[in-house]
């Protein structure tokens, strides 16, 4: 319908809201030029409410004043479009004034990376550009801006190579970052990639945190340097307190006073002991404690372990069981030390805890690969066990079982935590079974490398011997374990639960014709206790070959110096429980070679000085400790002098003649630390061969790099072991290595060439020269004569297996046993008396018991030749012209004759001196006689000597 074009009664009809809008839009249309126009606005709907259209139409032909005299048009209903706009304005509005109100910075770019909105919390943070954070503007720009301004700490001087790192992180839009700016503040920024290419970031102010973290690790760092200064300031007194009781013991004591200086040595050596775990503990705390993984023996793990635990149980009634899975590889890669710092733990408390009953170390193979293996690790006792609510704080440092304040138990709680933080290190989690009155069970899984079959050590007694055996043991857990390690060896074993049932059923086998090779006989046992049963069996005297009989029993070596000499002489070997399968071998081995009665009894070794003639300077600044060192080296025949600091020592160095074979050097002393003295002898003497070792309280890994770093040789910390200590000083003088207290041989002149080539081969030279007398050039032609038959052993004893030849054979390995002994071969001469003991047991088993002892001398040919290299040609020099007069000569060989009757080693010098004064001629007649002697065939050396008598005296 057309209706007059008028501004008043067209909107008349729109709402109110709109008017002044709706009359200003037809003003415009009707005033402009052209003919259409369209808006927006509401209208009343003939129902009466309002609605929103979208208003589009054309003017009609103006008038002469300009207005349209008719208009046409249409009105689309858009109320709907309106409401959504609305709401998502609405919408709109929230979630800014949501981003206004956050006390986080926010911003949002579009996937041009150009930006769309940020709130005022951001442009704060940025300040210095947030004049230039508008819509549309580029991220690449701003912090761009920043950076010249120097709002970035990290970009300060690097701009461009800033920029683009910056950059790549933002385009990767999933990143984190840390941000430092110039005016302190850290931030976290978190940028997220949205699925329509937006990206969203949030800064996040972290300084807070940043602060209190690296206050807390300035607060670690500070703890760290005060226990590595409280473990130097108490271990240096700590040396001197156990020194001076060491030297207070080698004094003639009173029993009581003995007892004292005991008692008062434990007791420091319990608060070291407190002193190694807390440092321990904060090792782990602060990441400072890291694994070293090496190739080692499990047997000769547990073999340690065994010595340690049997002197924890003391005079209780605690047996200590080791429970070892047969399939458990004998070498494999670990940290043996941390390892055996677990068990040591575990097992110590368990025996701490258990008032009687037993303890019992377990490994058991779980899952074996190829190059791996998965062991669960277990220590069970029958103690005292912990309550339910006392469990899962056992783990908590200074916290024990039994935590009342009369408590039984002594110690601080620690082992437990450690244990824990050492096994979480090598992967595995240490759990807890028990129950109040009736034990505990430690427990964990981890899994270890296996070491290279190739590079494992093939030790004499590593193969199985199918020996009858018997245990001995009325305790079934036990019994049961040494049948396990017997059966585990090839062993055929029979069991006794008392001495009663064992002589019964000796006197059964042997009505059935059948013997025992070893028996396993406990000490303490209802009835026929272990020493009556001993008794009872050697009075049987048994047809065949008399058994090997070794008790193993729960109580200590010393109690068996309390037997009679007649209860001494039933055994053939003693063990101390825990043991393990190599132990009941070895034990069995060496009472079959003759070693058994060694073993039995323990021997009192005597002090024997182990550095005589060693010069050592050592610098030290505590009076205390220069005693103790002083006395207690000087005691191993070591000439020691003393300086009290750094300078003291680089001026003692300097004008020593001859010079020191080692210096001792404390770290921190006055005038001039152990650190500078070291470079002062090194750079300003140019002394770079001559042995340094620290010798100091602060025992942390990173002292002992320090050490190195300096420039020392090798690290010994406070207080020491004397044996170690002793250890240390002959490795780094370039003597060689002690595994028993040994006399070295001063008058040798043997060079560390000389010696290290010994140490390699295997051979204890220090002790072969000391037989004989110190000559050199004699044991030098000893050892040439017995490498050239040893090269031809292998064949000699293939040849004789093939024949079937067992005497021969054995007579072969008793000589090559005997020479290897007496020339420091221990090595050899072991391999060779335990293939002879195999050969006794089996002797139609000579093929492959020679196979076993030409691998070992195969094995140890090439060492041998490296030693002969080194040694000096003890050749004899060339004889005067013409032979010595027979008058002369016969009572010369009369005097060797005599000698060899009486197995004098002073045999092999008198030939020696004989030969260089015979000339050519008789040196060649008495050289069949000096290789018997050579070889140690004195028998055959006086057949040969006194038939060159009778032809002198014919």
């Amino acid at each position: 319908e057309l209706s007059p074009v008028s501004a008043d009664t067209f909107v008349a009809h729109v709402h109110p809201d709109d008017l002044p809008h709706s009359r200003d839009m037809l003003r415009r249309h009707l005033s402009g030029s052209s003919s259409f126009y369209e808006c927006e606005m509401r209208l009343r709907h003939k129902a009466g409410h309002w609605v929103w259209v979208l208003a589009r139409g054309r003017l009609a032909t103006r008038t002469q004043q300009g207005l349209p005299e008719w208009v046409a048009g249409t009105n689309l209903d858009i109320t709907e479009r309106k409401s959504a706009e609305a709401q998502a304005q609405a919408s709109a509005r929230l979630l800014r004034g949501a981003i206004d109100t956050i006390d986080e910075a926010f911003v949002l770019y579009d996937p041009e990376d150009r930006l769309v909105l940020c709130n005022d919390k951001y442009r704060q943070m940025y300040a210095s550009v947030a004049h230039l954070m508008v819509p549309g503007a580029r991220f690449e720009d701003l912090i761009r801006a920043g950076a010249e301004r120097g709002d970035y700490s990290a970009a300060v001087g690097r701009v461009d190579a800033w920029v683009a790192e910056r950059m790549t992180a933002h385009r990767a839009a999933n990143s984190m970052l840390v941000q430092r700016l110039h005016n302190g503040r850290t931030l976290r920024i978190v940028e997220r990639r949205m699925p329509d290419g937006h990206t969203v970031g949030f800064r996040i102010d972290i300084t807070e945190l940043v602060q209190a973290t690296e206050a807390a690790q300035d607060g670690s760092r500070a703890k760290s340097q005060f226990l590595a200064n409280m473990s130097h300031e108490i271990r240096t007194p700590m040396n001197a307190v156990l020194g001076m009781l060491a030297l207070l013991r080698k004094t003639q004591l009173t029993t009581r006073q003995a007892d004292y200086a005991t008692k008062a040595e434990n007791a420091a050596r319990a608060l070291l002991g407190l002193i190694d775990d807390i440092l321990d503990i904060s090792k782990v705390e602060a990441g400072k404690l890291a694994l070293e993984l090496h190739p080692f023996r499990i047997d000769h793990q547990l073999r340690d372990l065994s010595v340690i635990l049997s002197t924890m149980v003391g005079q209780k009634h605690v047996e200590v069981l080791f429970d070892v899975d047969p399939a458990l590889p004998r070498q494999l890669v670990g940290d043996a030390m941390r390892l055996q710092q677990i068990l040591l733990n575990l097992a110590g408390n368990a025996i701490k805890f258990t008032p009687e009953g037993e303890v019992v170390v377990s490994l058991r193979v779980l899952c074996q690969e190829p190059r791996s293996v998965t062991l669960e690790v277990a220590v069970r006792d029958t103690g005292i066990g912990i309550a339910a609510e006392n469990q899962a704080r056992i783990f908590d440092g200074f916290t024990q079982a039994e935590a009342s304040t009369t408590r039984r138990f002594g110690g601080t709680g620690l082992g437990v935590a450690i244990s824990q933080r050492l096994v979480a290190m090598m992967g595995g989690r240490l759990e807890l079974d028990s129950t109040l009155g009736q034990g505990s069970r430690f427990h964990f899984e981890i899994t270890l490398a296996v070491a290279d079959p190739a590079s494992a050590l093939v030790l004499p007694g590593d193969r199985a011997v199918p020996w009858r055996t018997l245990v001995v043991d009325d305790n079934p857990v036990a019994r049961e374990l040494l049948e396990r390690m017997c059966r585990s060896l090839g062993w055929l074993v029979d069991v006794a639960d008392g001495g009663e049932s064992a002589l019964g059923l000796l006197q059964r086998q042997a009505a059935a014709g059948v013997g025992y090779q070893a028996m396993f006989v406990d000490w303490q046992m209802p009835g026929l206790d272990g020493w009556q049963t001993c008794q009872r069996i050697r009075e049987m005297q048994l047809a065949g070959v008399a058994p090997v009989i070794v008790m193993v029993t729960a109580h200590g070596r010393e109690l068996l110096l309390q037997r009679s000499p007649e209860d001494q002489a039933l055994l053939d070997g003693f063990l101390v429980k825990p043991v393990t399968a190599s132990m009941l071998l070895d034990a069995v081995l060496d009472a079959r070679t003759g070693h058994g009665a060694a073993n039995a009894v323990p021997q009192a070794v005597p002090d024997l000085m182990r550095l005589a003639g060693m010069r050592i300077l050592v610098v030290e600044d505590n009076a205390n400790n220069q005693q103790v060192v002083r006395e207690l080296l000087g005691a191993e025949g070591a000439l020691v002098q003393i300086a009290s600091d750094g300078q003291e020592g680089v001026d003692a160095v300097a004008n020593a003649t001859p010079p020191f074979d080692v210096v001792l050097m404390d770290l921190q002393m006055p005038v001039m630390d152990g650190f500078t003295a070291t470079r002062r002898i090194r750079t300003g003497l140019g002394l770079d061969q001559l042995a340094i070792v620290a010798m100091t309280a602060n025992a942390l890994a990173s002292d002992r790099e320090a050490c190195l770093a300096a420039g020392m040789n090798d690290h010994v910390g406070k207080p020491f072991n004397l044996g170690d200590l002793v250890r240390v000083l002959r490795k780094n003088a370039g003597w060689s290595e002690l595994t028993a207290p040994s006399t070295p041989a001063p008058a040798t002149g043997l060079t560390a060439r000389q010696m290290a080539a010994a140490a390699a081969a295997g051979v204890d030279i220090d002790v072969a020269l000391r037989r004989m007398g110190g000559r050199l050039d004699v044991y030098e032609r000893m050892l040439r004569l017995f490498v050239d038959d040893l090269r031809s052993a292998p064949g000699r004893l293939r040849a004789l297996a093939a024949e079937g030849d067992a005497a021969q054979v054995s007579n072969l390995l008793h000589t090559i046993k005997g020479v290897a002994a007496s020339l420091g071969a221990d090595g050899v001469s072991a391999g060779a008396a335990a293939a002879e003991a195999q050969l006794a047991a089996v002797p139609h088993d000579a093929t492959q018991v020679v196979g076993q002892a030409c691998t070992i001398v195969d094995a140890a040919l090439g060492g041998l030749d490296s030693l002969l290299a080194a040694l000096p040609d003890g050749a004899p020099a060339s004889a005067a012209a013409g032979a010595l007069e027979p008058a002369a000569l016969v009572p010369r060989l009369q005097a060797i004759a005599h000698m060899l009757r009486h197995g004098d080693m002073a045999a092999t010098d008198a030939m020696a001196q004989l030969q260089l004064g015979a000339g050519a001629s008789g040196a060649a007649s008495l050289q069949p006689v000096a290789e018997a002697i050579a070889r140690l065939e004195f028998d055959r050396a006086l057949r040969l000597c006194e038939d060159l008598i009778v032809g002198q005296t014919a």
